[in-house]
């Protein structure tokens, strides 16, 4: 089964995952943005001497670590320490959960400008090394917007809005 497939797969079950099972996922996924895809487009901007694209990607690495980071040290241990219970820092998880959200429309910005420099490189003439590039970051690409899909639909999700469906579903109002 190849990356594409199993993401698809992981997509469908992805209602079927407890939040403990979506967060180790979404984990390993951070890992290899940061361990191996990142480094590997980068080395590969560096020897077809893509210089705007390099440091782009370098860029973007940086602010990927950072918003990792804040996922994996703050927000899930709080999210899996309240298991789905309402509690005093639901004000402070919503807050959080904006935050990471406009994060995250800050990347699919970030993955737009990615396409566009593909886009480039392919008009350029995609053969080689130019084209494993290609395909290199449209693959992280379609990985990114589908990671930063399901943190938002499962665990970045307005509790406000799901908290008043839950009060209407419970009332019997739909």
């Amino acid at each position: 089964m190849n990356e594409g497939e199993t993401s698809l797969l992981q997509w469908q079950n992805l209602q079927s995952l407890d939040l403990a099972e979506l967060i180790d996922i979404l984990k390993a996924q951070h890992t290899d943005f940061l361990d191996s895809d990142l480094p590997e487009l980068q080395e590969l901007a560096h020897l077809l001497a893509d210089r705007p694209l390099e440091r782009f990607l370098e860029n973007m690495a940086e602010e990927l670590a950072i918003h990792f980071r804040t996922e994996e040290k703050v927000v899930f241990p709080v999210l899996e320490s309240m298991s789905g219970q309402h509690n005093a820092l639901d004000p402070a998880l919503r807050i959080a959960s904006d935050h990471m959200r406009e994060d995250h429309r800050s990347h699919f910005r970030h993955l737009r400008v990615l396409r566009a420099f593909q886009e480039e490189l392919e008009q350029q003439g995609a053969r080689g090394m130019r084209q494993h590039l290609c395909l290199r970051l449209n693959d992280f690409c379609n990985r990114m917007q589908l990671h930063a899909t399901w943190e938002n639909r499962r665990i970045f999700r307005r509790p406000a809005v799901t908290e008043t469906v839950a009060r209407r579903e419970a009332s019997g109002n739909q």
